[in-house]
């Protein structure tokens, strides 16, 4: 008789866990359906799709995306006064001038500024040359990932 009674409540504890396991997934179950039914709400509302009653569906679609703004071109815009100056005070000083925007910039996008502004840069290797020359001037911090900008 005491088998039966803790076979009985082995069975019954085995029950009330599946009970409990199963009530538990169909909670998360109902939270993500939920969750679901929300997005595809708001994605209905803001357009992005079709209303599954047609007299609830928007009159146009999604709105596009306002265009980016043109970026200025710095280089038309400087004042670096190049007189009595050495080819590599031109070159740093002009790099001066395009950083104090405050935006960080690439040896590529210096260089591509520079040759637009005139300013001629020597050597075999011109990104070389620029890189070399702001690294030795006091003036500029240099970054891998977000190019040279000026210290502050």
């Amino acid at each position: 008789m005491n088998d039966l009674v803790t076979k009985a409540q082995q069975e019954l504890a085995s029950i009330r866990k599946q009970l409990t396991d199963m009530d538990f997934r169909r909670r998360e179950l109902e939270s993500r359906a939920n969750k679901l039914h929300m997005l595809l709400k708001v994605t209905e509302d803001l357009g992005y799709l079709q209303a599954t009653n047609p007299s609830k569906a928007p009159e146009a679609g999604p709105l596009p995306l306002p265009p980016l703004p043109p970026l200025p071109k710095l280089s038309a815009s400087l004042t670096v006064v190049t007189e009595g100056k050495t080819q590599k005070e031109k070159i740093t000083d002009f790099c001066a001038e395009l950083l104090a925007v405050g935006f960080p910039m690439k040896t590529s996008e210096l260089l591509q500024e520079l040759q637009q502004a005139g300013i001629e840069v020597g050597g075999a290797n011109k990104l070389l040359t620029v890189s070399a020359l702001l690294s030795k001037d006091d003036r500029f911090v240099p970054s891998r990932k977000e190019g040279w900008s000026l210290k502050r």
